[in-house]
Parts: C-alpha cells; structure tokens; sequence
C-alpha cells in the first residue's frame, strides 16, 4: 500500500516534495495546467493528498476541495508506471477518512462516461452514480459513513423487487442469490455475515421505522435533505416535521443518509439506462 501524505498548504511541502509534484503535474496535463497554488490554498480549503514509492517518490495525488458538508474531490492522477497497483484506491481511502475527519457526509466527483477503468474504480470505493451530465460526464457521490451505503443498497433492492415480492416487513436474510446488484458492489470478506448482522440491528429496525414515518407523511426528496441540513446546522425543526422532534438527531441523521443512498441507488440504474441509449445514438 502507498504512502500518503497530506498537505493542507503551500508551506509545508519541501523542496524535494515540491520537485517531485512539479514533475508529476507537468505529466499528467490536466485542464489548465493548474500550479500548486491553485490545487492547495488554506483559505479556500483546497488540499492536496500525495501517494509515495518506496523510494519517496511521489506518484499520484488527489486534490481535494472543502464544501459545506460534501468532499469533492476535483483531480485523481496516478503516474502510468504505477498503475493497477492499488496507488488510486489508497487515496480514495485517505479522502473517505479525511471527510469523516471533517464531519462530512458525503465526498463526490465527476469523471467521463468512457472511462470505464475509473467508474468501476469509483464504483468499487463505493461511489454511487447519480447523473448523467453534459452528455459525457457522470457525477459520482460516495457516503463518508459505511454503514450508510450498505443500508441504502439493501433498501433499494429490497424495495425496487420486481413484482414487490420482498418487503422490509419479512426481510429475514440476505445473500448474493436474493442482492445480486448491490452485493457485487460489497468489497468485503464474510458478506453473508456482514448484511445479515446488519438487518437484525437496532439501526436497521430503527430505518424502517423512520421510512415508514416518511411514506405515511409524503414526504419527498427534499424534505429528506431538510432534515439533514437543519440536524447538521443545529436547528430546530418546524411542524412540518414534528414526527421527528423526539428522535436523536444523530441516528436519525444516519438513517435519513442511508434513505438518500436508496435513491441514489435508483439514481444509477437510471444513469446506466441513459448510459446505454447514449452509447446506442453514438454508433
């Protein structure tokens, strides 16, 4: 695994770090050709996470760029000699765990819709599509906490069955026969053990409890993000959301995430739909 370094700005890079990060971004001929200037900068809270050889040699690095409470992360170069080894999943990793640092719900990117190499990448760290832009650039979104994902999966491709033959209601087990979709996306060993544990917590009873709240006051995709707005913001609800006013705020928040990861899920079975088309028009 690569090291990685992190800087937050211009005056902690040394000299030989300096020099080695010049050479990389005069390789990698991004848009503009940005110095280190505009990748890092304090006030703005732009950073730079840096991957290292064995020989202290830099050979990729990620720009990051503070938003509210999203990471986004604007650039991802890893040098064509150190490529398929693991160097772009390790600064995925490093950004997951700088956005929980920071109290960020999610991290999000942007990348082409040819780059099948980076989407599956992406995909693999867990990141969710979620529209198709500009007809060639797909928005990607990522959910700093895990366990956030691995609900919203479960909750998609229960509630999504066709024929609605699954339900929460008599969800009982859970393995790759019954998830195919979601679970192909889990990059982890004992999955059976891990989704199983998961749908018998007092986290998952709590969802659905909460979702159920949610569909018996109509509530939309907004209201969802309205709640987390003023839960992250420390305000107080309004009567509109009174169902709520005694929950904890801060698993209620967790649960609310998770509901947003269940659209996004149906938000990528729709990018893929207009993937396909697009593609189609183009031959």
């Amino acid at each position: 695994m690569a090291k990685i370094k992190i800087f937050r700005n211009c005056k902690g890079i040394g000299y030989f770090d300096k020099t080695s990060l010049e050479n990389i971004l005069s390789e990698c001929e991004l848009i503009g050709n940005p110095d280190l200037e505009n990748l890092i900068d304090k006030v703005q809270e732009k950073y730079l996470v840096c991957a290292y050889d064995n020989n202290d040699e830099i050979i990729g690095f990620m720009a990051l760029e503070n938003e509210d409470y999203n990471l986004s992360i604007n650039t991802l170069y890893v040098h064509y000699n150190n490529r398929r080894k693991g160097v772009a999943s390790s600064l995925l990793k490093a950004a997951t765990k700088i956005a929980k640092s920071y109290n960020k719900d999610t991290l999000d990117l942007v990348v082409k819709y040819d780059n099948d190499n980076a989407r599956k990448l992406y995909k693999d760290s867990h990141f969710i599509e979620i529209k198709f832009q500009d007809k060639n650039i797909i928005h990607m979104v990522k959910f700093s906490d895990n366990i956030t994902y691995i609900i919203g999966g479960i909750l998609y491709e229960t509630l999504s069955a066709e024929g609605a033959e699954k339900s929460l209601s008599n969800l009982n087990e859970i393995d790759e026969k019954s998830f195919p979709k979601f679970y192909k996306y889990l990059r982890t060993e004992n999955k059976d053990e891990l989704l199983n544990k998961i749908i018998a917590s007092d986290l998952f009873k709590k969802t659905k409890e909460i979702l159920s709240k949610i569909e018996e006051n109509h509530y939309q995709t907004n209201d969802i993000k309205s709640l987390i707005f003023k839960i992250n913001n420390n305000e107080q609800f309004e009567n509109q959301y009174k169902p709520f006013q005694s929950e904890d705020k801060e698993i209620l928040k967790k649960i609310l995430l998770s509901i947003m990861a269940k659209e996004y899920f149906s938000h990528q079975q729709e990018v893929e739909d207009e993937l396909d088309d697009f593609r189609s028009l183009k031959i």
